[in-house]
């Protein structure tokens, strides 16, 4: 229930901020501060009786680079989504409160849930996953989208690598969907339909959602390879800033004004020079201002950018290697939540192909995990992210392996010690209550 009035009240959220580019934005922090700040006007407006006018577009350009494709369209498609998901969570929750009002457990919802076949609680998992899967596409796309624009003017063949980036994007998409299917064809050909007094078609979408999750798979592989291309043609202008601007340490922490810290758990922030230097120039514009500061190593005069608009560059630097991240963030989550989810659904329905589902699942989750540690110290290592962000540039230390893994090692034990061992619960609790016995 709270997942689908997050989707809904999301959607109206990235409705009403079409000027901000708020689809790369952490939701829950954006609601929260935006509420905050919402608040803050209507007081002042009520005490002191003044209209507060809303800021128009800087750019328009730059906005629109920051907002997806079909927009309309795929937000009607989460607010879809997550009211589904609100309607059937609270429908099965009236039914729990007015059988158990009524005093009358034999009610087809008990009778439903005694015996695991909750079809409500398995169609909110679906849902949920694929308004998740709505966001990253979103933001996919938004990324994608200003790769082009950096490969246009870095490789100064504007046709060519929009197409490619388009092309390679479509086929990351088709490739495993198409095959995860096929291989659900294929078991149902070989083992034949299973036998059974439930609804097997649902068990479908399962196949769908682990599809899904290879597919976001395949698309974090391919994000990082285009980060790591825009970061060797940013790395160009670390030594004409060194030489021309006097800056030994750039482009260091301490010289861009970011605190250090793991690359991949960067974020966007909205108020704070992040979006508003997204919003300053477009893609296109931007790039040619690379172009700039590395040809300023040779230039002087009134051709050379001035330091009031070198920090206007830098900031927009950090906040676009930021927004790349963000992408390949969302990327490496939607892969590790797909079996997820299918796990967690086999719990509320019963499977068809158990073994084949739980063993696929896990595999699945063993190898969007083992990618996400590969991403992460792929990051660490990254010709910019790795020197802007970190204290020991781009140079991998065991001690940075280790801060920036332990979470994700952590994360995944919660996860996979349920699974490997489903009464490791019931065996702690007993060692727990064998050792209180000796007191």
């Amino acid at each position: 229930m709270l997942g689908g009035l997050f989707f809904v009240v999301a959607a109206v959220w990235l409705w009403l901020g079409e000027c901000r580019g708020r689809v790369m934005l952490p939701f829950l922090r954006g609601l929260v501060s935006d509420f905050r700040s919402t608040t803050a006007t209507a007081w002042r407006r009520c005490r002191h009786g003044r209209r507060v006018e809303a800021t128009p577009c800087q750019n328009t350009t730059a906005a629109a680079s920051l907002q997806p494709a079909c927009r309309v369209a795929w937000l009607a498609a989460m607010t879809a989504v997550g009211a589904a998901a609100l309607v059937i969570a609270t429908r099965r929750l009236v039914e729990l409160l007015q059988s158990s009002a009524d005093g009358a457990t034999r009610q087809p919802c008990y009778f439903m849930l005694a015996h695991g076949r909750d079809l409500h609680a398995l169609a909110c998992i679906w849902l949920l996953y694929a308004g998740l899967c709505i966001v990253a596409y979103m933001r996919l796309n938004v990324s994608n989208r200003r790769y082009a624009f950096y490969n246009a003017v870095f490789t100064r063949n504007a046709r060519r690598t929009a197409n490619r980036t388009r092309v390679i994007t479509g086929v990351s998409w088709a490739v495993p969907v198409v095959c995860g299917l096929a291989a659900m064809g294929l078991v149902l050909l070989v083992h034949g339909r299973a036998v059974s007094i439930d609804n097997n078609d649902v068990w479908w979408i399962a196949g769908i959602v682990l599809a899904t999750g290879l597919a976001f798979l395949v698309n974090l592989f391919w994000q990082v390879r285009l980060l790591g291309n825009l970061s060797l043609s940013l790395a160009r202008t670390i030594a004409p800033v060194q030489a021309q601007r006097a800056i030994p340490d750039w482009p260091k922490p301490s010289a861009t004004r970011e605190a250090p810290q793991t690359p991949f758990n960067l974020s966007l922030r909205e108020y704070r020079r992040d979006m508003p230097a997204l919003l300053r120039a477009s893609p296109r514009a931007w790039a040619k201002r690379t172009l700039q500061v590395v040809r300023d190593a040779g230039t002087s005069g009134p051709d050379a950018m001035n330091p009031w608009q070198f920090e206007r560059w830098t900031e927009q630097l950090v906040a676009e290697l930021k927004l790349c991240v963000v992408t390949i963030r969302t990327c490496a989550w939607c892969a590790m939540l797909a079996p997820v989810s299918v796990l967690v659904a086999m719990s509320v329905y019963p499977p068809v192909y158990e073994r084949l589902l739980t063993s696929i699942a896990i595999m699945l989750l063993l190898l969007s995990f083992a990618a996400t540690i590969l991403v992460v110290l792929r990051l660490e290592k990254d010709a910019m992210l790795g020197l802007m962000f970190t204290n020991d540039g781009n140079t991998l230390t065991f001690g940075g392996a280790l801060r920036a893994l332990w979470p994700k090692f952590v994360a995944m034990g919660l996860i996979l010690v349920p699974l490997a061992a489903p009464d490791v619960w019931s065996w702690m609790y007993g060692l727990v209550r064998s050792i209180n016995s000796f007191g």
